[in-house]
C-alpha cells in the first residue's frame, strides 16, 4: 500500500474516546456498502420455504461465530464471552419466533430480519440507559450477519442485489502499522481483524460501551468511534493519529504531532500496563496517602460480566442491571429463568456481594403485551419504581427469583429511582411477602439486604429517612445531574451542561453523605470514574464507589495519590462555588501535583484549554 506521507490537507475529526491509548500509523479504508436486501412479497405456498432459508442462514451465522470463538486466546475471556452472547441471540426461540410471523405475514426472509430487527432496536435506541441504547448495535450486528447469509441462497434473478449486500466480515490483510479506518465493525468482524499488526481503530458509528470497544480495548488497540465523515474524507494510506483518550483523530498530521503522539503512546502503554497489572493482584487493598480505606465494585449489565470482572481487584458488584434480561427477550420472563440468571452472576462473584437493582423499565419498555400507556414523558411517567408498585407481578416474579438466587452468593436488593418514603416501605412489605411465598412453598431463599437508589433530588432531601428504612444507599450521579438540572444527557446540544462538579449536585450529594452516617452509602455512576469529580466525592466524605470495570484501573490510582484531610478541604471549598468552572479550577490548582500525569494519560486538560466545558468532568 502506498503511504500518503506529505499529500493531503491535514484535518482534525472529532468522536467518541474509546481507550486503549494513541496510535500513529496509515489508514486502512473499508469502504461502506450499500444496506439493501431484497424485499418481495411471498406466496402462503412459499412462506415454509423461507423459513427453512432462514434456518440454514441462522445455522451457517453460528458456525461461523463458533470458528471465530475457536481462534480466541484463553486469556479472551471478555472476547468469548461475547460471542456466547451473540450465540445466545441466535438461538432464542422468541427472536426465531418473530421473524417467522413476520414471514407468515408475506415478507421474504431478508425484509422480515429487517423488520424484527429494527423494531427490537427502535425499543432499545430510545431507552433512557446509554447502555442499553449500544445493545442496539449487537442486534445491527446480528442482522448484518444473517442477512449476508441469506443473500447465498438468493433466487438467480436476484442476484443483482448481491453486490450491495455488507459482507459481515472485513477482508482485509493488514499490514504492521495500519490502522483501520471503517464505517461500523462487529464485534465478532473485530476479533478476526484486529490482529496485532493492527495500530488503531476508527468507526465512523459504535459507541464505548459497545462489545466492539471492549474487544479493542482488551487487545490495547486505541480507538476512536462515532466519527461520521472519516470514511469518506480518508484516504488508503494517509497517515493518522488516533487518541483514544480525547476522541480525536489527525489526518496528515505534522511531523511534529506524529512524534509528540508516538512518545504519547509508549508513555500510556508503560504506564497502563503498570496500573493494570495492580489491577490483578487481588488481596490488595485500596488507600489513600492517609491509610484511609476504599472499596470499589464494578457496574455491569450481564452474568458473563460477572465471570470477567471476578478477576480484578474489586469488592463486588455495586449494580448489576436487570432490565438488559427483560429488552433482550421482550417477552415476560417467567422465575426460573431470572433465578437462573441471576444465580449464575452471584456464583461468579461470590463471595463478594452482588446488588441486583430490580428492573428500571419505562411503560414504554415494558415486555410485548403489557396493558400499560407509556405516556407523553417516560422519563417522568412511570418508570422503575414506579411501575413495579403498580405492576405487581412483574415485580413479584423478580423479586423471587433474586431471593432464590440468594443462595448462591452474598446477593442485595436495591430499589431504582426512588422519590417517595411510602415507595420503599410498599417495595419491603412486597419483598417480605415473597419471603413468605418461598417459605410456604418450601422453596430455598435467603432474606438479604434491601437498598434504595439516590438519583432524584427529592430523594436526595429525604435520605436521612430513606436511609431509616433500607439497609444501604446508593447514589446514582447519572441520573442525579440529570434530574438536578433538567439536562438530557443524550441530546448532544445540551449534554455539555450535565456537570457533576456543579455545586448544586454537590450539595445534594454533601445531603446524602451526612445523612446516612448509619448505613452505608456508596456513589454509582460515573462520578466515581470521574479523573476530575472523584477527588470532590473523597472529600464528601464517599468511600465505596461502583464504576464500569474499564475505569476502575485509573480511579484506584487517583484514590492511592489522594490525602482524604486534602479531599475534604477541597470539597468544602468547591460546596461555597457558583459554578462547575469555578470547581473544576480549583480541583486542577490543588491536585495537580498529584494527579497531573494521571489525568495527562486520560487526555484531561487543563481549565485554561477547555474553559471548564469538558462534559466528563465538569
Amino acid at each position: 500500500m502506498t503511504h500518503h506521507r506529505a499529500n493531503g490537507c491535514r484535518q482534525v475529526e472529532q468522536g467518541t474516546a474509546v481507550g486503549g491509548g494513541v496510535a500513529c500509523g496509515y489508514a486502512r479504508v473499508l469502504e461502506r456498502r450499500a444496506r439493501r436486501e431484497p424485499r418481495r412479497r411471498v406466496s402462503p405456498q412459499d412462506r415454509d420455504q423461507e423459513k427453512k432459508r432462514l434456518c440454514a442462514a441462522v445455522e451457517q451465522c453460528k458456525k461461523q461465530l463458533q470458528e471465530t470463538k475457536e481462534t480466541i486466546d484463553a486469556g479472551e475471556t471478555d472476547a468469548a464471552s461475547i460471542l456466547d452472547a451473540h450465540l445466545l441471540m441466535l438461538d432464542d426461540q422468541a427472536f426465531a419466533t418473530q421473524i417467522n410471523a413476520c414471514i407468515d405475514e408475506g415478507r421474504n426472509a431478508e425484509w422480515a430480519v429487517r423488520h424484527t430487527i429494527d423494531q427490537l432496536k427502535a425499543q432499545l435506541s430510545t431507552a433512557e440507559a446509554a447502555y442499553l441504547k449500544q445493545r442496539a448495535e449487537d442486534l445491527e450486528h446480528i442482522a448484518t450477519r444473517v442477512i449476508h447469509a441469506l443473500s447465498e441462497t438468493l433466487q438467480p434473478e436476484e442476484s443483482r442485489v448481491r453486490a450491495d449486500l455488507p459482507k459481515p466480515t472485513p477482508s482485509t490483510d493488514m499490514a504492521p502499522g495500519e490502522i483501520l479506518v471503517a464505517w461500523d465493525l462487529s464485534a465478532a468482524d473485530a476479533i478476526t481483524a484486529l490482529s496485532p499488526a493492527v495500530r488503531g481503530l476508527v468507526l465512523a458509528q459504535g459507541s464505548n460501551q459497545s462489545h466492539t470497544a471492549i474487544i479493542a480495548r482488551a487487545r490495547q488497540i486505541p480507538a476512536v468511534f462515532g466519527v461520521p465523515n472519516i470514511v469518506h474524507r480518508t484516504k488508503n494510506g494517509a497517515p493518522l493519529i488516533v487518541d483514544g483518550l480525547t476522541g480525536s483523530v489527525v489526518v496528515h498530521p505534522t511531523d511534529a504531532e506524529q512524534c509528540d503522539a508516538q512518545s504519547k503512546s509508549e508513555r500510556y502503554r508503560s504506564f497502563s500496563t503498570s496500573l493494570n497489572s495492580r489491577l490483578r493482584c487481588t488481596n490488595d487493598d485500596i488507600r489513600s496517602v492517609d491509610g484511609t480505606t476504599f472499596e470499589f465494585s464494578a457496574n455491569i449489565d450481564t452474568p458473563e460480566e460477572a465471570r470477567q470482572v471476578a478477576a480484578m481487584n474489586v469488592r463486588g458488584i455495586g449494580l448489576f442491571r436487570t432490565e438488559f434480561l427483560y429488552l433482550s427477550k421482550r417477552k415476560k420472563l417467567d422465575e426460573d429463568t431470572q433465578t437462573a440468571a441471576y444465580s449464575d452472576a452471584a456464583a461468579a462473584i461470590a463471595p463478594h456481594p452482588i446488588v441486583f437493582r430490580t428492573f428500571d423499565l419505562g411503560a414504554d419498555k415494558l415486555p410485548t403485551g403489557a396493558p400499560i400507556s407509556a405516556g407523553s414523558n417516560p422519563a417522568l411517567g412511570l418508570r422503575a419504581i414506579r411501575l413495579a408498585n403498580v405492576e405487581p407481578e412483574l415485580f413479584r416474579t423478580q423479586l423471587r427469583a433474586i431471593l432464590r438466587a440468594a443462595v448462591h452468593g452474598n446477593a442485595r436488593i436495591m430499589l431504582p429511582l426512588v422519590t417517595r418514603l411510602d415507595e420503599v416501605i410498599t417495595a419491603k412489605t412486597t419483598i417480605e411477602s415473597c419471603c413468605a411465598e418461598l417459605e410456604r412453598e418450601g422453596l430455598s431463599f435467603r432474606r438479604i439486604p434491601i437498598g434504595a437508589m439516590i438519583e432524584v433530588p427529592s430523594a436526595a432531601l429525604l435520605s436521612r429517612e430513606i436511609a431509616a428504612q433500607v439497609d444501604f444507599l446508593s447514589i446514582g450521579t447519572n441520573d442525579l445531574v440529570q434530574y438536578t438540572l433538567a439536562v438530557d444527557r443524550n441530546d448532544p446540544q445540551v449534554a455539555h451542561l450535565a456537570t457533576l462538579l456543579h455545586p448544586a449536585v454537590l450539595r445534594l450529594l454533601e445531603i446524602c453523605a451526612k445523612a446516612s452516617e448509619d448505613t452505608d452509602i456508596s456513589i454509582c455512576g460515573d462520578m466515581a470514574g470521574d479523573p476530575v469529580a472523584l477527588p470532590v466525592a473523597v472529600g464528601l466524605g464517599f468511600q465505596s464507589l461502583s464504576i464500569a470495570p474499564r475505569l476502575i484501573p485509573f480511579a484506584q490510582e487517583t484514590v492511592r495519590r489522594l490525602d482524604v484531610a486534602e479531599a475534604q478541604s477541597i470539597a468544602k471549598t468547591a460546596l461555597a462555588m457558583s459554578s462547575a468552572a469555578e470547581v473544576r479550577t480549583l480541583v486542577w490548582r490543588r491536585l495537580h501535583n498529584r494527579l497531573g500525569d494521571l489525568w495527562r494519560e486520560q487526555g484531561v486538560r487543563s481549565p485554561q484549554f477547555d474553559n471548564g466545558n469538558r462534559a466528563s468532568t465538569q
